[in-house]
């Protein structure tokens, strides 16, 4: 578990000094300002995973279709609210740098659209990385990361040496994309379920009412807000996100 652990972080750690050997120190400032961002996402991401994973080891040894039910409710809600945080930094990303790190950083907002698509992987992939760790498929998971990260590493280097730092954060996002995948594919030999068909559809139409949202003539804040509105719209309306799975967070909350 360690190892994997470790093989992450050094996928997290990687991006700013290969663009800082690469391509130029100030692109890689650009980077970091832009990945401060994403670990406020990311620390959200944190506080849900410890909230609603630790249990399922022991629902794993009691009940398996227990297990199976709330594992559902948590991929459905992680789904949703990894979308919702993602959507708002994309849009609203680039105000939120310049006010926190200065004018200067405005060249950061591209940087932080490419990695607001590893947030939004990355809220997927800690069901089922936390998920196999739970279960007790340590194995498992060593496998899954060990193979993600290596492709992680070789998209970094390579949009490093050949393009741009906007690259290299879409290579962040799509190696994060390939640890979950590989996660979910063993964790769903031991709990399946439908994710791939809800997660396209999410990140369609996150992708559509991104573009949409260029068309507006508000300031980015307020275009983040009403985007992240209308998402979560339509994710209750085709029911990526069911009210009984609200129901279920509240109870684990409030319990």
């Amino acid at each position: 578990v360690g190892s994997g652990l470790l093989l992450a972080q050094v996928v997290q750690l990687l991006p700013p000094i290969m663009i800082g050997i690469y391509i130029s120190t100030s692109d890689a400032g650009f980077y970091g300002a832009a990945y401060r961002l994403i670990i406020i996402g990311m620390l959200i991401d944190r506080l849900f995973v410890q909230l609603l994973i630790p249990n399922l080891a022991k629902q794993w040894s009691e009940n398996k279709d227990r297990a199976q039910t709330n594992i559902e409710h948590t991929s459905r809600f992680m789904l949703s609210i990894g979308a919702l945080l993602s959507l708002f930094i994309a849009i609203g990303g680039t105000e939120i740098s310049i006010f926190l790190f200065g004018d200067e950083f405005q060249d950061s907002g591209p940087i932080i659209v490419a990695l607001s698509l590893f947030l939004f992987f990355t809220f997927q992939n800690s069901i089922f990385s936390h998920g196999l760790v739970a279960i007790g498929k340590d194995v498992e998971f060593l496998k899954a990361t060990s193979y993600g990260g290596m492709i992680s590493i070789l998209l970094i280097v390579l949009s490093s040496m050949y393009f741009n730092s906007i690259i290299v954060g879409l290579a962040v996002a799509l190696g994060e994309l390939s640890i979950t995948l590989l996660c979910f594919n063993r964790f769903r030999k031991s709990l399946s379920f439908n994710f791939i068909v809800p997660l396209l559809i999410t990140l369609t139409f996150g992708i559509v009412i991104y573009v949409g949202s260029t068309y507006l003539n508000l300031n980015d804040i307020s275009k983040a807000f009403l985007s992240s509105i209308i998402m979560g719209s339509i994710l209750v309306g085709i029911r990526v996100l069911r009210v009984k799975d609200l129901k279920w967070i509240k109870q684990i909350m409030f319990k």
